[in-house]
């Protein structure tokens, strides 16, 4: 049965507290509609917007094919335990269209076992990124048990990332570590996509701005502060 198909009988269930009624999996086809109406949205509010200009056309060119690629992606949304055997399918190869976190632990340090609760967390917010976590020791023989917990970050079938004893870099919260993962470049930034926008619709009201040209009252003022300095009388 599809993810997020339900039966009747489970439906029953679930209405009676009997069962934990299933996340919605968002279908591509929902992905797209919910694109389309977020652009539209943001487009119409704000009258200086223009149907025909190339810019926004442009501009919602780009986002939908971000948005349908991450859409493609298989999505995760949780933290998976894996054993060394499974290190190279699991870490490696998964992360040749994707990031992978490693998270190298010992149950017995509790800044590692509240760090993968953490990691809980952000999984469920990002679920295009995967999440996976391993027993140091077993990864690694006789890691020292000071740099865990350890981040081990992987892109393009590379490790790009090394991050020992991180709970003493950073607060073990959820907005510590998802900024520590944002300065990685695992998490994108949050504001690209509206500084993006802001840039393009700088651009349709003022096609002519550049940073070098002062603003036409700037220069009007200078002059009349510079007329002002020139003939002041002496005391």
């Amino acid at each position: 049965m599809a993810n997020g198909v339900t039966t009747q009988w489970e439906d029953i269930h679930v209405k009676h507290g009997n069962y934990v009624e299933r996340e919605k999996v968002t279908t591509l086809a929902e992905t797209y509609q919910q694109a389309i109406q977020k652009l539209d949205e943001k487009q119409d509010s704000d009258d200086d917007f223009f149907d025909d200009d190339e810019f926004t056309k442009q501009y919602k060119a780009q986002r939908l094919q971000q948005l349908m690629e991450q859409a493609q992606k298989k999505l995760y949304g949780e933290v998976y335990e894996i054993s060394r055997d499974e290190y190279v399918k699991q870490v490696t190869e998964a992360s040749k269209d994707r990031f992978v976190v490693l998270s190298l632990y010992q149950d017995y340090i509790v800044e590692s076992l509240k760090l993968i609760e953490v990691l809980q967390e952000l999984a469920k917010q990002y679920k295009e990124i995967k999440f996976v976590k391993m027993v140091a020791t077993k990864c690694i023989e006789n890691f020292p048990d000071d740099q865990c917990p350890c981040f081990i970050i992987y892109k393009d079938t590379k490790a790009v990332s090394n991050i020992p004893f991180i709970h003493k870099l950073r607060k073990i919260t959820f907005a510590s570590i998802e900024d520590l993962l944002i300065s990685q470049g695992v998490i994108p930034k949050p504001v690209e996509e509206d500084e993006q926008y802001e840039e393009i619709k700088d651009k349709l009201k003022h096609p002519y701005k550049t940073n070098n040209v002062k603003d036409v009252d700037d220069e009007i003022d200078d002059r009349e502060y510079s007329h002002q300095v020139q003939f002041q009388k002496p005391k």
